[in-house]
Parts: structure tokens; C-alpha cells; sequence
């Protein structure tokens, strides 16, 4: 996201974010095992981290976990990928894969997401072949449509739109993966 940093003094003045149902925190050291029971094995694992779902202890709601390494960045870097996700905080859309909480650890930036059962649209199409459905197709691009010109009204240009960064349960997609996105004056 450009040049704009933050640094950890930043993060740990955590900032509150208003919804519509919960206030959120940017937290600077969260204890994911003391409001989280993570499970395994993980569901995803990349060049950067893993993905996990986890049930919120307290509020007794399924979320998704995202750790990404530490190791792999440059503290410039993390505070870009903190500011990048910090910013998606406020939103709020039925096509965009909510951020609830981010925190770190010394070895993990920890993004917490809402929990979705969908899977990449790209594993749908590469493993089961195009969507044919005449009602289905069309509404798939409706959505992400909808979904950029949410982002865009948030100031915030998604820069990565490919069938890997949309999950689909077979009923809606979500917009996920947000590292390349940046905010626009």
C-alpha cells in the first residue's frame, strides 16, 4: 500500500473499529489459545503461512485464521501488510470475506476472518470445468462486480482479481486476499 508505514507503537495503542454488531481492536499481542480453539490440519498452506478454522471461545462463532510468517518480511513490509488489513476493518459486504481481528506474536501476523465454507473458484472450475448454469455465471460476476464498486466507494482498489482470491460455496463468492489491494485519495 504506497509508502505509508506504521510502526508497533502504533499497533499497540489499538485503535477500536465500529460495526455494526461488535467493536473491533487492532491488538498487539493477542493470545489466539486464550479466545481461540484452533483445529487441525490446517485447510490451506502457502508460500507465506496457513490457514485454520477456529471457534471464538467466548462468542461461540466459527472464524478463520490466516498466520502468516513473520520470517519471510521486512518490519516495513509487516507494517503494510498491518495497515493494508487494518483498513478492512469497516467493511462490511456479503462478497467480501469480513476481517474481524488482526494480531501478531513474535512469529505470526494473525489475520481473523469470518469462517466460509467455500472453497477457490479457481479448484471449482479447474476440477469440475466451467460454470454453465445460465443464472449462476451471470450472477458470479454480478457479485464481484458489486464487490469492487463496494471497495472502490471504501476507497480501497482490490489490484488482485484472479479465480484463486474468490471463494465459492456454490451459492456466493468472497473476495479474499487483500495483500495487494491499496487505498486511493
Amino acid at each position: 500500500m504506497g509508502n505509508s508505514t506504521i510502526n508497533n507503537s502504533n499497533i499497540d495503542k489499538k485503535p477500536v473499529f465500529q460495526s455494526a454488531l461488535l467493536d473491533y481492536v487492532l491488538h498487539s499481542s493477542l493470545r489466539i489459545p486464550d479466545q481461540y480453539k484452533v483445529k487441525s490440519p490446517p485447510l490451506g498452506r502457502g508460500n507465506y503461512g496457513e490457514i485454520r478454522e477456529a471457534f471464538h471461545i467466548f462468542l461461540k462463532e466459527q472464524r478463520l485464521i490466516k498466520s502468516i510468517y513473520k520470517h519471510q518480511f521486512s518490519e516495513e513490509e509487516l507494517d503494510n501488510v498491518y495497515l493494508e488489513y487494518s483498513n478492512l476493518l469497516n467493511l462490511n459486504n456479503k462478497n467480501i470475506l469480513r476481517v474481524y481481528e488482526l494480531s501478531q506474536d513474535n512469529r505470526y501476523l494473525y489475520i481473523i476472518y469470518e469462517h466460509f465454507r467455500g472453497r477457490e473458484l479457481f479448484d471449482k472450475v479447474r476440477n469440475e470445468g466451467p460454470i454453465r448454469d445460465d443464472k449462476r455465471a451471470p450472477m458470479i460476476i454480478s457479485e464481484i462486480i458489486d464487490s469492487l464498486i463496494y471497495l472502490h466507494s471504501n476507497k480501497i482498489i482490490y489490484r488482485d482479481l484472479k479465480l484463486e482470491n474468490i471463494l465459492y460455496d456454490g451459492k456466493t463468492i468472497k473476495l479474499f486476499h487483500f495483500s495487494k489491494s491499496t487505498i486511493f485519495k
